[in-house]
């Protein structure tokens, strides 16, 4: 396993690696045990041992007050870790299959802002991983992927990766309630090797403002 990024955005810590399948376990073990070290990594002797709340939130035993969100994908996980608020992350590989999928999760105003790029498949994944991050910052149940959370996406979406990539910055609303919970997201491109170098993967963050002001 290979760390890639280790930083902080929105106030959170943000660890993210590469790791190669193990022929020898199923593709879900070898995830899990990536997180596992992630979650060492950042909490030294708890050998990256966790647990699901009732809402299915991850948290660390002995750091209950810290929020802590997982992901993870063929080749990559990462976690994210919020000393104050909640927060949510994500991963997806870039594809195709996204821009099947989103319409039926997102709201129609959404998928018009998607629909002025001229790469949708990247714009789809970042849309898809940002619903996906909002969900798990929230940590409640009964939630409406189209209609209980807006997000204001920039138009275009456009990542740089010619020189230094730079993550794009918007925010999202909740709206379950008659007074609307605010976030900031993030997502930044993981950018493949080679020659062609492209976003192979979208890394999305999500963190619950204090207010929508």
């Amino acid at each position: 396993m290979e760390i890639i990024i280790d930083t902080h955005i929105l106030q959170s810590r943000i660890v993210v690696a590469r790791f190669l399948p193990n022929p020898n376990h199923r593709a879900h073990d070898t995830q899990h045990l990536a997180v596992k070290m992630l979650i060492n990594h950042v909490f030294p002797d708890t050998r990256g041992e966790y647990m699901h709340r009732q809402s299915g939130a991850p948290y660390i035993r002995g750091n209950e007050n810290v929020n802590l969100s997982i992901t993870h994908t063929r080749g990559i996980a990462a976690i994210a870790v919020n000393d104050c608020m909640p927060v949510g992350i994500d991963v997806e590989q870039v594809s195709n299959r996204v821009v099947r999928v989103l319409p039926r999760v997102a709201h129609q105003s959404e998928i018009r802002t998607l629909n002025v790029n001229e790469n949708l498949p990247e714009a789809y994944t970042t849309a898809w991983t940002a619903k996906e991050a909002i969900y798990k910052a929230i940590q409640g149940d009964g939630i409406d992927f189209a209609n209980h959370i807006i997000i204001n996406f920039p138009t275009p979406i456009m990542y740089d990766i010619t020189g230094t990539v730079q993550p794009i910055r918007y925010t999202a609303q909740e709206h379950r309630t008659l007074q609307a919970h605010c976030y900031d997201v993030v997502s930044l491109p993981l950018i493949s090797s080679g020659p062609f170098a492209q976003a192979s993967h979208i890394l999305t963050v999500a963190v619950a403002k204090k207010s929508c002001q």
